[in-house]
């Protein structure tokens, strides 16, 4: 079992990158700059597909490029820089 989780490291990576990607080209990570909730980010952004918003948040969160404090997402800095 110890030779898999370099490769779950890796592959976190790997999605992390293409989090950041991804919020980078839709407008997202500038949004997530201040603390919101979910329900505030749909209304920033003025999405017609909230579902994709959803998809993107909950990715950020699993690989950690994102956190919830209080029902609000932010940016988690440090593994982001």
């Amino acid at each position: 079992m110890s030779g898999l989780f370099p490769i779950m490291r890796d592959w976190q990576a790997f999605v992390g990158m293409h989090f950041i990607f991804a919020a980078l080209k839709s407008g997202s990570l500038k949004a997530l700059s201040t603390p919101s909730s979910r329900h505030d980010l749909i209304q920033r952004l003025d999405l017609k597909r909230p579902e994709t918003l959803e998809a993107l948040l909950d990715v950020g969160l699993s690989v950690k490029k994102l956190a919830c404090k209080k029902r609000c997402i932010y940016l988690f800095l440090s593994s982001v820089l």
